[in-house]
């Protein structure tokens, strides 16, 4: 049996060496704000994953530091609490790492665009002029949809949440409930039910699996992130999609995490919302074949002002200005950004087919993102 840590073979009590580099050695730049203290030791992909779990619950606490998560069923790995020095001195350890990167901070990629609540009416049901744009409107079939997100209200009378299926991966009082508002929003662009109010989503009806990472600020961290992410290729299946609205500055293991679970699930993230090329940041740089990176534009198929931009890691643009949809408490309203566009393709991966029709104006980078549509 592969294992992690060579004392597993040893006596108990007794860390062996081995020749595993340093942090340093391992540790990748991020251009964004580091949590203090904070670290994801990213494993190789042959560590067997339940030695892995028993090494490090056991062996952490010994190492001065604090486990957070364990990865297994995406990218195999863990993050802890620790200091510089003592993460460096446990990577010194630990056999099988991959590489070592300071935990980061995250966040939303979609904001209020100004334009207040709307209330559902009865008998009044509005197709967004996004829906419409992309040949939304039509879902039959059993794949679902996972929310990777600040949570989705699941008493929303216009979505189908399955609550079994939703999680928690943040510590608050607050449970599965969006506090912010954006993942319930981003749930309704994928899959908000054709009925006789509100508004309609792209795969109307879709059932919506809420993993919530994010707090009530639209806040977070890759540690979280990944971890979000391990639960939802846990349990998803191959027709399944993965929305990531949100991201921050560049970390391989965030990519890579999203590459693991892509082998499970087609992943959509946002592009972002910084004006720079998208390259420089996560998940958005992440390149697979069964990952999508999504950026915005408004009405007219003008790319959006605030958008990020570069075709790669960028695979097509989608609508993303004044998007209306679903809030919590049974509201409506409309939010700006890659996050929005994010979920129009999202919802085109679950109807099965996601084409192109024409490209968008004023691309910053001189090379128009295509227009994805169904």
């Amino acid at each position: 049996m592969h294992t992690l840590i060579k004392k597993l073979a040893l006596t108990a009590g007794t860390i062996a060496m081995t020749t595993a580099a340093s942090v340093g050695a391992h540790a990748q730049t991020v251009d964004g704000d580091i949590v203090p203290n904070s670290w994801i030791f990213v494993m190789q992909a042959d560590v067997d994953a339940g030695a892995m779990e028993s090494a490090v619950s056991r062996d952490i606490r010994k190492a001065k530091g604090k486990l957070k998560h364990v990865y297994k069923f995406g990218m195999k790995g863990f993050s802890a609490e620790m200091t510089a020095q003592d993460a460096k001195k446990f990577a010194n350890e630990v056999e099988g790492v991959a590489y070592v990167v300071p935990n980061s901070y995250v966040e939303i990629m979609g904001a209020p665009a100004g334009k207040g609540k709307k209330p559902p009416t009865t008998g009044e049901q509005t197709m967004p002029w996004g829906v419409a744009r992309v040949n939304g409107g039509s879902f039959k079939g059993n794949a679902m949809a996972w929310v990777v997100d600040t949570g989705v209200d699941s008493r929303h009378p216009d979505l189908r949440v399955h609550k079994g299926k939703s999680t928690s991966i943040i510590d608050n009082s607050r449970g599965l409930t969006d506090g912010q508002g954006h993942g319930t929003h981003v749930a309704g662009i994928i899959g908000a039910r054709d009925n006789d109010f509100g508004v309609v989503g792209v795969a109307p009806g879709v059932t919506i699996a809420s993993v919530k990472v994010l707090d009530d600020d639209g806040k977070g961290t890759v540690d979280n992130i990944i971890a979000g992410l391990d639960y939802a290729a846990s349990k998803a299946r191959s027709n399944d999609v993965i929305n990531l609205s949100l991201g921050g500055g560049y970390s391989k293991a965030l990519n890579d995490a999203v590459l693991r679970a892509s082998q499970t699930a087609t992943v959509v993230v946002a592009a972002g919302n910084y004006r720079r090329h998208a390259k420089d940041f996560s998940p958005a740089s992440t390149a697979g074949d069964n990952v999508m990176t999504v950026s915005a534009f408004g009405e007219g198929d003008v790319f959006s002002i605030s958008s990020n931009y570069g075709n790669p890691p960028i695979d097509c643009s989608a609508p993303g200005v004044n998007v209306l949809s679903t809030l919590p408490g049974g509201q409506y309203g409309e939010f700006t950004g890659t996050s929005m566009a994010a979920p129009h393709v999202a919802g085109m991966v679950l109807k099965g087919n996601v084409s192109v029709d024409g490209s968008v104006n004023n691309d910053p980078d001189g090379d128009p993102d295509p227009i994805c549509v169904f």
